[in-house]
């Protein structure tokens, strides 16, 4: 065999044995499934959200999670619907409460269970056997025999329902949330969950943006912790496990800014501290704008008619909550739109769009 065959074969096996490493690295790991394939192992959860594990370790003198040895509290977001196990979704509908639905014949999905709940669906989790509800629009009447006045109540509510026997589910308990609820986020670790709702509250005078906080137990019960009145039009809450980052919208002599509050949420039982906020330069309108990374607060807001005609980027050291001083602040895409932001890592990404009066 002559040399130059030889070199041939090596190069070869040389790429050969690369592929096969790459291979065993991966892990046989197949993030994009094809089609016809009935397994695949999905993409760490984890992989693209790294504000929520960001070294913010440090919240006034709540620093200690208290989650647990091997017990990592967890933040997350409510859906109008849960999939559960056996074939089970769980669905949250404005007219028919809480559904259980069957779907082991996808061809004739069967409705087996039912919880009557009246309002507009807002959020939903599901807390071991206990299924939790978030509503608008709910309005309550109650009375007794002894008296001919009624009492009556309108605005959000939080109800838990006992799903453990799917096709009986049980109304628990419930919580009233003045005003109308936003949005929410549940918190988890060391056994316990805590329930945050954001809510505005309308008056003659003003608008009130108020959170609260729920210890909610296995047994279904709604534990009032913790409320908050920030003032101001809530936009959006941005939460880790140890914060909540809300921006709330104001109104000055120059036109409309927004105001990010920040509250410690350290305490797996849900109590709440209130720390201080920032003022920002222009809008915050989605927790996309909003972001907790190694102690720093990092806020896009965009530029608004009636102000200033730049989007801004600003940033806090908030290792103290309760005195965060800002670092840094930086104005762009003059006259454009800001569309949408991305924190990831330590660098930001951001996409602006330009129109233009075709008679200008």
């Amino acid at each position: 065999m002559n040399l130059r065959r030889k070199g041939y074969l090596l190069t070869v096996c040389m790429i050969l044995s690369f592929f096969w490493i790459a291979a065993c690295s991966q892990e046989n790991f197949n993030t994009d499934p094809q089609k016809g394939d009935t397994e695949f192992v999905s993409a760490d959860s984890n992989g693209d959200h790294h504000s929520r594990d960001n070294g913010y370790d440090a919240v006034g003198d709540n620093a200690s999670s208290e989650s647990g040895a091997g017990d990592e509290r967890t933040v997350e977001e409510g859906d109008i619907y849960r999939v559960l196990g056996d074939n089970l979704i769980l669905n949250l509908n404005s007219y028919r409460g809480v559904q259980v639905i069957d779907f082991s014949d996808v061809s004739r999905p069967e409705v087996i269970g039912r919880a009557r709940i009246s309002g507009y669906p807002v959020e939903m989790y599901v807390v071991g056997t206990q299924a939790v509800v978030l509503l608008n629009n709910y309005q309550g009447y109650w009375g007794n025999r002894h008296d001919v006045n009624v009492d009556s109540y309108y605005g959000g509510l939080v109800v838990t329902v006992d799903i453990a026997d799917p096709q009986n589910p049980v109304i628990r308990d419930s919580a009233r949330v003045p005003g109308w609820i936003m949005t929410s986020r549940l918190t988890r670790g060391g056994g316990k969950q805590a329930l945050f709702v954001a809510s505005s509250n309308w008056s003659e005078s003003e608008n009130q943006t108020v959170v609260r906080s729920f210890s909610v137990n296995a047994n279904g019960q709604l534990l009032e912790r913790s409320t908050i009145n920030l003032g101001g039009y809530v936009a959006d809450i941005q939460a880790t496990p140890e914060a909540l980052l809300v921006a709330s919208s104001e109104r000055h002599s120059e036109g409309y800014h927004s105001i990010v509050s920040l509250i410690d949420i350290s305490d797996p039982d849900g109590f709440m501290v209130q720390g201080a906020g920032v003022a920002t330069a222009g809008i915050v309108d989605n927790k996309t704008k909003m972001d907790l990374y190694k102690g720093i607060l990092r806020v896009a807001s965009a530029g608004t008619w009636s102000g200033s005609n730049y989007n801004h980027l600003q940033t806090w050291n908030v290792m103290d909550i309760q005195h965060p001083v800002e670092v840094d602040h930086k104005a762009f895409a003059e006259n454009e739109n800001l569309y949408a932001t991305l924190f990831l890592g330590n660098k930001a990404f951001f996409v602006t769009f330009r129109q233009v009066d075709p008679f200008h």
